[in-house]
């Protein structure tokens, strides 16, 4: 902590210096108000290590760069932390919200690394530095920390799994909310929708996955291709391993939820498994996956052009 202040220290005559070199260019009256906030501020950056959530966030440390401040910190944990960064005008008592003139390391979906940077436009987010203040920095885990778990739909109060497969994190359930006309399919299968109803029902926060997105959880499960592999750009049959590993890849439970694709008619429960992306490949048609429940065939997964009126299963991804 010694070495810390010292280091400062210096840094407040640094700062000094530059700024008075910035005086016959800016003007006394504006370059001195901008002194003194400044030297204020760095009163304030030396009291952050006391006032960390040190159970994730630790080594802070900060340079000023023009009129904005670089806070580096290392980030440790699993999964993803929300990071947010307050600040106090009456040594700590009174916190207040979040900083909002930050940007870089900071906000939703942040993950373990060191020097992490946080950019502060200060000089935007207080017209006055008075008081004794102080800045900390609060890691929140998410929910979807770890390799599985369970969410809640808000919605209607269900609960799905979900698994985290490379950097995607899918439910490892199909959907079951606000059934079409087949709901007598709901608590074997989940429900099945057309392709307009599957790219609106997922719940906040989770979307219908791309036909990009399922290429990529193709490449990180099947045992031979890998991602970016152009075999993935295939229509039809495609992949060594990825069907039957669908089925059994720590939970993704891929089931046999068959489809409802001519006349309204109920074709391959049991026996067949459809899922829709979110991308058209016609007109009338958009991409789905598909695979088979025992045969040779199973082990691959099929891409195929399907007619959006068709009525199949949604496993939703987190955004």
């Amino acid at each position: 902590m010694l070495g810390f202040v010292k280091w400062a220290i210096n840094q407040m005559f640094k700062a000094a210096f530059f700024l008075r070199k910035k005086q016959l260019q800016l003007g006394a009256l504006k370059t001195n108000l901008f002194i003194m906030r400044f030297i204020i501020l760095l009163l304030v950056i030396l009291i952050i290590p006391g006032a960390i959530n040190c159970q994730q966030v630790s080594n802070i440390h900060f340079e000023q760069v023009g009129k904005q401040i670089h806070i580096y910190y290392d980030l440790k944990g699993d999964g993803e932390f929300n990071i947010s960064v307050f600040c106090s005008i009456d040594n700590g008592h009174n916190w207040g919200k979040p900083l909002q003139y930050v940007t870089g390391d900071v906000g939703k979906k942040q993950k373990a690394g060191f020097k992490k940077e946080i950019l502060w436009d200060v000089l935007k987010e207080l017209d006055n530095l008075v008081g004794n203040l102080k800045l900390k920095i609060k890691a929140t885990g998410s929910e979807f920390n770890g390799i599985a778990g369970n969410f809640i739909d808000r919605r209607d109060g269900r609960m799905y799994r979900w698994i985290r497969v490379g950097d995607q994190i899918w439910m490892a359930e199909n959907l079951i909310y606000k059934s079409p006309d087949y709901s007598w399919a709901k608590e074997v299968y989940g429900y099945l929708y057309s392709w307009s109803e599957a790219k609106k029902v997922c719940p906040d926060g989770w979307h219908l996955p791309t036909d990009e997105e399922w290429k990529i959880i193709e490449g990180e499960i099947d045992s031979k291709y890998v991602k970016g592999d152009p075999i993935w750009d295939r229509v039809n049959k495609r992949g060594y391993d990825i069907g039957t590993k669908l089925k059994l890849k720590e939970g993704f439970n891929a089931l046999p939820s068959g489809g409802i694709l001519v006349y309204d008619a109920y074709y391959f429960g049991g026996d067949h498994y459809f899922f829709w992306s979110a991308d058209e490949a016609s007109s009338s048609g958009a991409w789905c996956r598909n695979t088979w429940k025992g045969g040779s065939s199973d082990k691959k997964l099929s891409r195929n052009n399907m007619k959006k009126k068709y009525k199949m299963s949604v496993r939703c991804l987190k955004n």
